[in-house]
């Protein structure tokens, strides 16, 4: 693969989601309760200083009401594969937001 001529960085998806509440007109710390998240890591997030994970982008998913799927079923599945590890190691799942989201609870 040749080298490019010019730096190339690669734009953080808190990037992008900056900008999308930006637009929607969502606070930090609104979108941070929305999910579950502490407000200091949806900002650290949203600056660039923090990974967004396969779980996390569930949640923006679902908060935001982005993409075509509905996010509910897939994060169930993380947050059960997360239960079950942590039964399996005898303890509690280890801090997964899922569990604390309230857009991920089933309605009864």
């Amino acid at each position: 693969m040749k080298n490019l001529d010019y730096p190339y960085k690669p734009t953080h998806p808190g990037e992008i989601l900056k900008e999308e509440i930006v637009y929607r007109g969502i606070s930090q710390k609104r979108l941070a309760e929305q999910t579950g998240i502490s407000y200091p890591m949806l900002n650290e997030i949203l600056n660039g200083k923090r990974p967004v994970t396969e779980t996390l982008a569930l949640l923006f998913e679902a908060a935001l009401g982005g993409g075509r799927r509905d996010a509910r079923p897939y994060a169930d599945a993380l947050q059960y594969a997360d239960h079950a590890a942590g039964q399996a190691a005898g303890g509690a799942p280890a801090g997964n937001p899922a569990h604390r989201c309230r857009f991920m609870s089933r309605r009864k």
